[in-house]
C-alpha cells in the first residue's frame, strides 16, 4: 500500500487560498447587499418624497419629528436622503435605471406628514399616517391603512387594498383589483379590467367604474348624497339597507336587472343612486 502526502508548503498554500477565497466571497456578499440605518430631523407636518423602484417599501407614521430609514439595498445602488425644515426627499439611486436593484426599506415619518411615493415593481405598505398620501406604482401591490385627509393611489397592474378613512379618496388601476373598507366623504374608484370590492359606511359622494371587471358594493348613501356605478360588461352587485332613502336610475342595454331589494326605488330623501351597464348584470339585494 502506498501512502502519499502533500508537502507542508503545498498544504499551507491551500489553506491560504481557502482563507483568501472566503474573504473575497464575504466582500462580494457585502457589496451585493448593503444595510441601511439613517435618520433625518424634520418638521412634524413635513412634505416627504420617497422613491424605491424595486423590492418593497413600508412607510409608517410615528410621533417623532424624525425620518428613520432601515433596510437593505442590493447591488451597487445606494440610498440618498436629504432635506431640512419642512421638506425632504429620499430613495434608492439606481446605477442602471433600466435594471434597478431590489431595496427593502422601512421608512418612519412624522404622523402628520404629507407623503408622496413612487415605485415601479416594489410593493408598498402605508400605515399610521393622518396627513395626505399619494402612492404610484407600475406593477406593485399597494396597501394603505389609517385615517387620512386625502389619499391618491394608483397602480397600473398591481392590486390596491385600502382599509381606513379618508376625506377624499382616489384609487385607480388598469388590470389590478381594488378593495376598500372604511369611510370616505368623497370616493372615486376605477379600474379597466380589475374587480372592485367596497364595504363602507354611508357615503356623501361615490363613483365606482370598471370596464370589464365586476363591482361589488355594500353600504349606504347619506341624505343629499350620490352614488354612481358604471361597467361595460361586468356585473354590478349592490347590497343596500332595506330602509335606504334615494332615487334610483338603473339602466342596461343588453344586460339583466335583478331586484331583490324590498325597498322603494323612488324613496326620495334627496339622494341619488345611478347604475349603468352595457351588457353586464345589475343585482340589487338587501344588506
Amino acid at each position: 500500500m502506498t501512502v502519499s502526502q502533500r508537502p507542508a508548503g503545498v498544504r499551507a498554500l491551500s489553506s491560504f487560498l481557502v482563507v483568501a477565497l472566503a474573504i473575497l466571497l464575504g466582500a462580494a456578499s457585502a457589496r451585493a447587499q448593503s444595510g441601511i440605518d439613517r435618520k433625518l430631523a424634520i418638521a412634524p407636518d413635513a412634505s416627504i418624497r420617497i422613491m424605491n423602484l424595486a423590492g418593497s417599501l413600508r412607510v409608517v407614521g410615528w410621533d417623532r419629528d424624525t425620518i428613520a430609514v432601515t433596510g437593505t439595498v442590493d447591488g451597487a445602488d445606494r440610498l440618498y436622503m436629504g432635506g431640512e425644515d419642512d421638506s425632504a426627499k429620499l430613495g434608492v439611486w439606481a446605477e442602471d435605471g433600466e435594471n434597478p436593484s431590489e431595496a427593502h426599506l422601512e421608512v418612519r415619518v412624522p404622523r402628520r406628514s404629507t407623503v408622496w411615493v413612487k415605485t415601479e415593481s416594489a410593493d408598498v405598505e402605508v400605515s399610521g399616517l393622518s396627513g395626505s398620501v399619494d402612492v404610484y406604482s407600475v406593477t406593485g401591490r399597494i396597501e394603505v391603512l389609517g385615517e387620512l385627509r386625502h389619499l391618491y393611489v394608483e397602480s397600473i397592474g398591481g392590486d390596491l387594498a385600502i382599509d381606513g378613512t379618508a376625506r377624499l379618496l382616489r384609487a385607480k388601476t388598469a388590470g389590478g383589483s381594488i378593495t376598500f373598507r372604511g369611510e370616505a366623504e368623497d370616493a372615486n374608484l376605477s379600474s379597466v379590467s380589475g374587480d372592485l370590492s367596497v364595504i363602507v359606511r354611508p357615503l356623501a359622494r361615490g363613483r365606482f367604474e370598471s370596464v370589464s371587471g365586476n363591482i361589488w358594493f355594500e353600504g349606504d348613501v347619506e341624505k343629499g348624497g350620490s352614488l354612481a356605478f358604471y361597467s361595460h360588461d361586468g356585473t354590478i352587485e349592490l347590497r343596500l339597507p332595506k330602509e335606504i332613502s334615494a332615487d334610483f336610475e338603473i339602466a342596461t342595454i343588453e344586460g339583466k336587472i335583478r331586484n331583490e331589494l324590498d325597498a322603494d326605488l323612488n324613496g326620495g330623501g334627496g339622494a341619488n343612486v345611478t347604475v349603468t351597464t352595457f351588457s353586464g348584470t345589475i343585482v340589487l339585494t338587501e344588506r
